[in-house]
This record gives structure tokens, sequence and C-alpha cells, in this order.
């Protein structure tokens, strides 16, 4: 046995590696740099954890999420290491332990913000001990061209340098995002600092994920009925607006539906994830922030109505659905308002090139000026220095350009964040200015054609970020399933019978794990499902197949979902009916024609 898959038995409880899981910790465990391109719910963490408990040292985890590193942190304590993360949240006190245990070599995983990484405290204090390897987590943050660009990211490859040098052996770089283009994988690997890396691309293909796409001008009836088509299920639904959020929960009018956006308060914020993390409530309607970081494995459905602004947008939070393997729908929900709402988003986040010219004019009047960092300061200081009256809305984003394109950089000066010029351009970087605006643009248009494309919706990601046709379909999205519902065939009877024998008492997920012969739960097992005749026998379907099959026997009126707390599954007359005619003609497909009599 390796020393890898030993220690993931021994320490994390797991049989074996997922697929290519075992070649990248022991790559890393090898001592390379990795770039490695993981859809997620494919167990991106193990492939860290694993190598840094092989390697000597310390393993630094640098990541965008405190929500996220706090609940590793968590899990790797409950396993018995000794794990910390570092962030704003933390006392002084707290914080000063935590660097003198680090310094002392007692904390086996750390987590950080590159900005955290960057403090001179943290620098002295991993001088002091052994570092194993670094990790940089959501890799595409590091990139210009990524579509969650972090300017703190771009400091990595200074700092990571720096602290190199510190230790007798280079420890490895390992980066991991589950969406990057081929450019950004490029800008990752420039950005990182990986030398002579081993890439690994997963794919973004989830296989369970079951796409559909509608444009439609009843809005609020689309929307009501796939919710109720997934009541008692985890839901999240995506708004690009605030009011359009809190215009879909009036009309749907579900007291139950959480609200999760930037006009609640930050308790009220908290305690709505709490509860849907907690399961104490189903469905939340929410905007973008609603998910970074959240590890919830069994959400059922996600909904985005109007168009994301890029497809790694949609990607990652469709992608919050369906982390247990168990199929999950994705669904988009898009009507004519909407080309004008992503509009508006596609205007906000390009930069104005004039903007631009006129906060490098006057940074270039002043090279050795020290500005604040904070955008508020920085756009009242301009107007002071220089009479330049521009809202902190208007500076930031500018800033930040700036300092991807290295003009400027950020430095802190006792506890103030500040930035200066670091190189004396002739003229602003307007060239790569324009370049920018139009890949947002680009991927706001990209996106608009994946909702009009009459093909696989699944097949259409994959090649956004191959560069490739993907050949063949996934067999499950609205253009690529078979239409079982058109003909009632041997799979419908199983279905039907399967119902039957459970006595219409369960719903669609235990009807598909029966029929799945999922035999590892509770579930199957104390309730003698495993016995029943029916048990696999559409496991050649797979999840998807399963699941699709039986969403087009509901909507073709073959079966119902309950109307109780907690729907089940069972045949309408109209199915009993056509079970029947396939008994009788000797197993011969039947025609699902209703009687409109």
């Amino acid at each position: 046995m390796s020393a890898s898959k030993a220690v993931l038995r021994k320490f994390f409880g797991y049989p074996d590696f997922r697929p290519r899981q075992q070649d990248i910790v022991d790559a890393i465990a090898q001592g390379k740099d990795v770039l490695a391109l993981m859809a997620t719910g494919f167990g991106k963490s193990i492939c860290f954890q694993v190598p840094a408990l092989i390697r000597p040292g310390v393993c630094v985890v640098v990541s965008p999420l405190i929500a996220l590193m706090q609940d590793q942190v968590t899990t790797l304590r409950e396993l018995g290491f000794k794990a910390e993360s570092l962030n704003h949240t933390h006392s002084k006190e707290a914080a000063r332990n935590i660097v003198t245990r680090l310094a002392c070599g007692d904390v086996k995983y750390f987590y950080c913000s590159p900005e955290t990484l960057g403090q001179g405290r943290i620098k002295a204090a991993l001088a002091r001990t052994v570092v194993g390897m670094f990790v940089i987590d959501e890799a595409h943050c590091i990139s210009q061209w990524g579509h969650d660009f972090r300017p703190e990211y771009s400091r990595l490859r200074r700092i990571l340098n720096v602290l190199s040098e510190e230790q007798q052996e280079r420890p490895p770089r390992a980066a991991f995002t589950a969406t990057a283009t081929k450019k950004v994988k490029v800008d990752i690997v420039r950005s990182a600092g990986l030398q002579d890396h081993v890439e690994f691309n997963g794919g973004v293909a989830r296989p369970n994920l079951i796409y559909r796409t509608s444009k439609t001008e009843k809005l609020r009836k689309s929307l009501y009925d796939i919710l109720m088509s997934h009541k008692g299920e985890a839901t999240i639904v995506y708004f690009l607006t605030i009011k359009g959020l809190q215009e879909a929960a009036e009309s749907i009018g579900d007291p139950d539906i959480l609200q999760y956006h930037g006009k609640i308060s930050a308790g009220e914020r908290s305690s709505v994830l709490s509860k849907f993390m907690k399961g104490e409530a189903n469905v939340v309607f929410a905007t973008d922030a609603f998910g970074m970081g959240v590890d919830k494995d069994n959400i059922r459905c996600v909904v985005n109505v109007g168009y994301p602004l890029s497809v790694e947008h949609y990607v990652q939070q469709s992608g919050r659905a369906g982390r247990d393997g168990l199929p999950a729908h994705c669904y988009m929900l898009v009507t004519n308002k909407h080309f004008f709402s992503q509009k508006f988003f596609v205007d906000r986040s390009s930069l104005s090139e004039k903007t631009l010219l006129d906060v490098w004019r006057v940074m270039l009047q002043k090279p050795g000026y020290k500005w604040p960092f904070n955008e508020r300061s920085l756009s009242k200081e301009l107007a002071n220095t220089s009479g330049l009256t521009l809202s902190s809305f208007e500076v930031q984003p500018i800033v930040n350009f700036l300092e991807g394109e290295g003009c400027i950089e950020v430095f802190f000066e006792g506890k103030r964040q500040l930035i200066r010029v670091a190189r004396a351009f002739a003229q602003a970087p307007v060239d790569e200015l324009e370049r920018r605006n139009l890949d947002i643009s680009s991927k706001a248009s990209v996106m608009r054609e994946y909702v009009d494309f009459s093909g696989c919706k699944a097949g259409y990601i994959e090649s956004y970020f191959t560069g490739e046709v993907v050949r063949g379909g996934c067999g499950v999205c609205q253009f690529c399933e078979p239409d079982p519902g058109q003909v009632y065939t041997e799979s419908s009877w199983k279905v039907s019978r399967t119902l039957r024998l459970m006595k219409d008492r369960y719903g669609v997920k235990q009807t598909q794990m029966v029929l799945l012969g999922f035999r590892d739960t509770w579930k199957i097992q104390d309730r003698g499902h495993d016995k029943l005749d029916t048990f696999g026998s559409l496991a050649h379907l797979g999840a998807g197949g399963v699941k699709s099959l039986i969403d087009s026997m509901i909507s073709c009126g073959i079966l119902e979902r309950t109307r109780t707390k907690f729907p089940s599954l069972r045949e309408t007359k109209f199915g009993e009916a056509l079970a029947r005619s396939y008994i009788e003609s000797g197993g011969e497909a039947q025609p699902v024609v209703r009687n409109k009599g």
C-alpha cells in the first residue's frame, strides 16, 4: 500500500481515493508544484491535507474565504490535528497565541488570507519553523482574467518567494480552482510562481447535475413550479438584484422562504446561513454573495433568475448543488428584461478610461506620496490634493486594476495600509484596460449564448473552459435526455412497480436509491428496500438518468407528488392505466397519450 493511501485510511477514514486525487497527492508529496482544476465536490481538500501529513512541517493554506477556513479547521481538529486559521475576527491575545505556536512548529495546518500571510509577524514566525508546502485555494482569484479577481492575490508570488528563501528547501506550491480558462491557467502559473509544475485537469463536468434553461415571460409561475417540484429539498435561488429578489419573494408569498442580501444586517445574514445549513429552512432567495465557502452537500436545486455575468460565475453558483454526488437540478430562468439587468452590471464592472487617466495623472505627479488604501479615505485624499472628485465606488476598481498591472504597490506602515507608485509609466496601461473591459463584455455575451444554445448544456460549459468541442452529450440535460415520458417502457414500469412495493410512502430520493441499488445506507437496509425485486434494476441508467426518467413521468402525468409536508411519490390513475396496458400487452412499449375527454 502506498504511503498516501495509508494516510488516507488511517487518518481520514476513506477506503480509497477518488479519481485523480492520488496522482495530485503523490505529486505534492514528492515536492512538485501543482496546478489542479477540480470540479466542485470532487474532494479538493483531501489533495493537500493528505500530503501535508507525509511532508515535514506546516501546511500553509491561502484562502479568501473565512467561512471555508473555519469549516476546514473545525473538521481537522475533530480528526485530532493541530489546525489554526488567522483573520481579523481573532482577538489580539488569540492571534498572538496562534503566531507563537506557529513559530514553535506546534501547528500542522495554517489557514490565512493573502493579506495575513504578508504581515511581518507571520513572515517571522514561518521563518523560524519548517514549511512543508504552500496551498493556494480558489486560485482563479489570482488572475485579472478570472471572474473573481482579488488584487491582494497579485502579491502572492512575491510573498511566497520571500518565505521560500527562508527555508532550507523550497516548499512545493499547489494551486487549486474549479473554474479556469486557458488564459486564467497561464496567469495562475505566472502569478503563483509555479516552477516545473504538473497540471491536473479534472474538468468542470459534474455528471450528476441536470441543466435546464428557459426563456419565459411568466417568471412567477415558472419559479413557483420549480419550487413545488423540489418541495422539501434544499434549494438556492439566485438573483442579480435585491429588487428582483424582493419582488419574487413577495409574489411567491411563502413565509418559509428566507432572504439573503446586502440590505439585511450581518446578524440576519448569519442567521439565514445557519438555518439553511442546519436544515431548519429549505429555500433561500439570495444575491451572489450567498454560498461562498458554504459546504452543504445535499442541495438538490439551484435556480438562477436572470443571466449570470459569466460562465465562471454560473459554474460556481450551480456547482453548489449535488455535492453528495446524487442528482441535482440547475435551472436558469430569463425574461427579456434580464438582458438589461446583465448589461447594467457589465457596464458597472467595466472601468472608465477617463477615470483611470485622471487617477494615474494625479499619482504620477506625486511619485513618492503614500496614499491611503481604504477607498473612502483615498477618494477624500484625491479630492484634497488635486481637486479630483470621484466616489469610492469609482476609485477602488481603478486602484485594484493598477495594482494588478504592477503600477502601484500596497504596503503597511505600522497598522496603516497604504499605496504608492511602483513604476513610473509614461502612460497608463489603457490597452490592458480595454482588453479587460472587452473580456467582461464577451463573458456576459457567452452566458446569453448558453441560454440560446440548442445542444448539450454540460458540453457547452466544458467546451468554454477547454476550448475544445465536446463530442457526445451528457444524457440528462434538456437537449440530451431521452424523452422517456413519451413512451411507457420497461424502465417506466420498474419505477411504477417500485412505488407500489414501497406502498407510495416515499419520495423521489428514496425511489432513486432503490432503483440505483444504493445498499450502504440505513434508509435502504432498515426498511428492507434492498430486498425489493426492482432493487438496482435501473443502475445502468446512472443517477442522472433515473432522476430524469422520474421527472419526465411526473411532467407527463404518470406520477405525482403528494401535497403533504413530506411529499411522497405515487402513480396517478393515468399511470396505473398505462402500467396495466404494458403488462397486458406482454411488455410492449405504450405511447403516452392522455384521453382528452
